[in-house]
């Protein structure tokens, strides 16, 4: 059995293993102490845990076992050792899922390509069926190491390839008259996104040039799936075109040539989700001078029912989303999460939060250092010592505490009311955190996610705020969850 599954919490360690506590409390020393990850066997008790060997660099194994017992960490049964499993890599899940994620689209293109040459109603297709699709299928996976993946075994299992092939056959036979080839991370199209980050760079020197100089119209870092996630994209083109090399003049002319393309059955990005219903539906995304769907900003709460102390996030609530904003690695990577039936999971990183409350309010919620000041001054918050003197004296704990008292007594939830009232009782809250599933929640995770819950709030209603702006925001923050800001483009998603 091969070290392929690298996870990004405890939590979602126990999901899979609700016995794996202490494998679980392994990963959240290890997170919250070297800022690393571990590896472990997919589909067994994990108890075989490699530890990613950066962490070999700043601490020998004995003693790292030694701070796991001192931690009240139970470590006997476990084989613990260094190592960064197949593939290698840093940190939590994310490697091993992107290549998950590469494995299933890549096989994908070879499904699509059969059942638009069969049509929707042939048999499932075999391994020699999908071989003779190779001429159509430009993927950076090959046909063979998919079909041997047994991480994507449950895909072709559960026929969860053939419904989203049929799917898109059956839609769009008509528009496609020549037979498409399909792309997933090929020249072609890296040349479309390629295209995409030449039109990205004349916004920003654009925007430098104004007089005085302004915020570009794309938010952010607006990566390439927030301009279009097409997973794979769709083309009668030939493999070595650039399709859009002459279209980048400004995100309009980029975009009317995508769905243009798009329209004469040339090109068209398709986003994949798993389809466990009986059918795949599609769903189709930022059609020209299609009306934006706006919120309607509603409040927001501490946690799910407004107790403070109860977890690291905050929600915000729109007429008809929900965004959940919370640190995603024990301490760092505060972020957004969009809960909706159009796009739920979509997310919106920190620093493109900070872009729309710059655009709207005028103002920033991060410091000079950004995320990372705010991890350093809890951390030295800590070392210092977590007390009613504290709380008057260290500028962070005072600045925090401040803010409490200003936000927790508006967040939505009945459950506000067993938030403290009183210095003694913040204390004593603060050092003495839930645990969950099993878990501590860590101190210095708690106290920079709310920290930056609070800031971003802090500007949503501060000086020249109004429910308007915050309206604004909401939608915002939305349309930009669900890759539909008005720099996105034209594509389709099967689910």
């Amino acid at each position: 059995m091969s070290f392929t599954y690298r996870p990004s919490t405890g939590a979602e360690i126990l999901k899979k293993k609700s016995t794996a506590k202490p494998t679980a409390k392994i990963l959240g020393f290890i997170q919250e102490h070297y800022s690393s990850g571990i590896v472990l066997e997919p589909n067994t008790d994990f108890k075989n845990i490699k530890i990613l060997r950066e962490v070999e660099n700043k601490v020998s194994l004995p003693v790292l076992k030694r701070k796991l017992i001192s931690a009240k960490i139970p470590i006997n049964g476990l084989k613990i050792s260094f190592g960064n499993g197949s593939g290698g890599g840093k940190g939590g899940g994310s490697r091993g899922g992107a290549e998950v994620t590469a494995l299933a689209e890549s096989l994908q293109c070879y499904y699509n390509s059969y059942y638009w040459e069969k049509g929707i109603t042939a048999s499932e297709p075999t391994e020699d069926d999908l071989k003779k699709q190779q001429k159509y299928c430009f993927t950076d996976r090959t046909l063979t190491k998919c079909l041997a993946a047994k991480e994507i075994k449950s895909w072709r299992d559960d026929n969860v390839f053939d419904k989203i092939a049929k799917e898109l056959k059956s839609k769009f036979n008509t528009k496609f008259l020549e037979r498409p080839k399909f792309h997933r991370g090929s020249t072609f199209m890296n040349n479309i996104y390629a295209a995409k980050a030449t039109v990205h760079k004349n916004d920003k020197e654009t925007a430098k040039k104004n007089t005085p100089p302004t915020l570009p119209q794309a938010p952010g870092s607006f990566s390439n799936d927030k301009w279009n996630p097409g997973d794979i994209w769709m083309t009668t083109l030939s493999a070595d075109t650039e399709p859009l090399k002459d279209h980048v003049c400004t995100w309009g002319s980029l975009n009317d040539e995508v769905e243009h393309l798009a329209n004469t059955g040339k090109l068209m990005g398709v986003s994949l989700k798993r389809v466990d219903a009986e059918k795949a539906r599609t769903t189709f995304f930022n059609k020209k001078n299609e009306k934006k769907e706006k919120q309607r900003f509603e409040g927001f709460s501490f946690g799910s029912k407004g107790e403070f102390f109860n977890s690291i996030d905050c929600y915000l609530y729109g007429s008809t989303t929900k965004i959940q904003c919370r640190c995603m690695d024990v301490f760092k990577g505060w972020q957004g999460e969009i809960s909706a039936v159009s796009a739920a999971g979509g997310k919106i990183g920190g620093g493109n939060i900070d872009f729309f409350l710059e655009d709207v309010f005028g103002k920033n919620m991060f410091g000079p250092n950004g995320e990372q000041g705010a991890i350093s001054d809890a951390s030295n918050a800590i070392q210092m010592g977590l007390t009613i003197e504290k709380l008057k004296t260290n500028l962070f704990l005072n600045e925090f505490y401040s803010l409490y008292n200003k936000f927790a007594p508006q967040s939505m939830g009945n459950d506000k009311l067993k938030n403290p009232t009183t210095d003694e009782e913040f204390i004593e809250k603060l050092n003495n955190l839930p645990t969950r599933r099993g878990m501590p929640m860590s101190t210095k995770g708690f106290l920079v996610s709310k920290y930056l819950c609070m800031k971003m709030l802090e500007v949503m209603y501060g000086s020249g705020s109004s429910n308007i702006k915050r309206d604004h925001l909401m939608t915002l923050f939305s349309l930009y969850a669900m890759s539909s800001t008005n720099q996105s483009s034209f594509f389709i998603k099967i689910s």
